[in-house]
């Protein structure tokens, strides 16, 4: 498949929010950062991928740190934060267009949206983008529409859309 982008949520996507529960973990984000650990699988697989970038509402400190603690940094081509929406946040559709920009994106990309929260893909799937929502407890019992795929783990989903 021609020029295939992948793009990535951050929390509670490229890690599992069963692994590291929003709960306990962002009422203590210092916890949070002593214990989130490398992904070496995460990391190999996201090598298989030329262009891979990350689209989050966090702040630009939470993404660094949270790539630096996974060590998948270097795996992303770039990277957009909520520092730069001026206090928009997904799935305002002027984000995706700051998105769409940086990312340099072109109409006929092959581009797959990696997210947690099924609202932020209803903008993405407006604009072409195949869309890939991380359901990690399988709590979705019917997918709409704008959603193309669903996935209860990043690597599968990651597998999948590698394969295509």
């Amino acid at each position: 498949m021609k020029n295939k982008k992948l793009i990535f949520d951050l929390d509670n996507t490229l890690y599992s929010p069963i692994t590291y529960p929003e709960d306990i973990y962002f009422s203590d984000f210092e916890k949070f950062y002593k214990d989130l650990t490398q992904d070496l699988k995460l990391g190999t697989l996201l090598k298989g991928t030329k262009h891979n970038y990350i689209f989050t509402n966090a702040s630009k400190e939470h993404m660094d740190i949270c790539l630096k603690k996974m060590r998948i940094k270097m795996r992303f081509t770039n990277t957009i934060y909520n520092d730069l929406y001026k206090d928009r946040y997904k799935p305002d559709p002027i984000v995706y267009k700051l998105a769409i920009e940086k990312f340099k994106l072109k109409p006929d990309d092959n581009i797959f949206f990696f997210e947690d929260l099924a609202e932020n893909l209803k903008t993405a799937k407006k604009l072409g983008w195949k869309t890939v929502f991380l359901d990690h407890e399988n709590k979705m019992k019917k997918k709409p529409k704008y959603i193309d795929y669903k996935f209860d783990n990043i690597y599968d989903a990651i597998k999948f859309v590698q394969k295509l």
